[in-house]
């Protein structure tokens, strides 16, 4: 059985919407409604579509702009992005109803991108100090950001709090050369191995003619 859009293509944003949610019900089948690998394969496919609107957007600056032989450039570029995204659905449809290749690259792809999503979640969470009710609020907010603390605020936070802060500053200092070059190996290591699964996807979806998906992140870590 081979999955189609019939006649839900045209230059219209609205048949580029209609085919975005046809991708969006079969990425959650793709993945056998699996929440988790269900959002994170729908992100991935929100560039693709991101993209498209973009060309045809291209398309109709130039039409308003009287650039007409430019602008008939956007028929054999609809024409192979028609056919891609009728191959993806396709491949979306043979993931969710067999276990063979398709399955186990949506599969993989999910799994990469919710994991480098989660590490660098992990690397930009600020680490939150214990509650304190005796501690005022602006005090708290100083300590659970990591900023330091003026001697006014040290001398409202009590010496318990300052004590447990002055330690943890002088551990920094002992380890602190060590863990940030190996924090920044580790970082670039993972970047090259991202860069390098970025690149392989691409030259996979030029060959198969297939929309893999790919993945954003902002600056908290999590996918766009």
């Amino acid at each position: 059985m081979r999955a189609t859009t019939g006649s839900l293509y045209g230059p219209g944003a609205r048949s580029i919407n209609s085919v975005y949610r046809l991708v969006l019900r079969g990425a959650s089948a793709a993945v056998l409604h699996h929440k988790t690998a269900r959002d994170t394969l729908r992100k991935m496919y929100r560039p693709t579509f991101d993209d498209a609107l973009r060309q045809l957007k291209r398309h109709r600056d130039e039409q308003l702009q009287g650039k007409v032989i430019e602008s008939k450039g956007i028929e054999p570029w609809m024409s192979s992005w028609n056919q891609k995204m009728d191959n993806t659905l396709s491949f979306l449809l043979a993931s969710a109803t067999t276990r063979g290749v398709e399955h186990k690259v949506t599969r993989n792809l999910t799994q990469l991108a919710h994991f480098r999503s989660r590490r660098l979640r992990d690397a930009t969470r600020v680490r939150q100090s214990p509650w304190n009710p005796r501690l005022p609020s602006q005090v708290y907010s100083q300590v659970s950001s990591g900023l330091p603390l003026s001697k006014k605020d040290k001398a409202i936070a009590g010496p318990h709090l300052v004590g447990l802060i002055k330690r943890a500053e002088e551990a920094a200092k002992k380890a602190g050369g060590v863990q940030d070059d190996s924090a920044v190996k580790q970082a670039q290591f993972e970047d090259g191995l991202w860069n390098a699964i970025g690149h392989i996807t691409k030259m996979a979806e030029e060959r198969s003619g297939v929309a893999l998906g790919h993945a954003r992140y902002n600056r908290s870590g999590e996918l766009l």
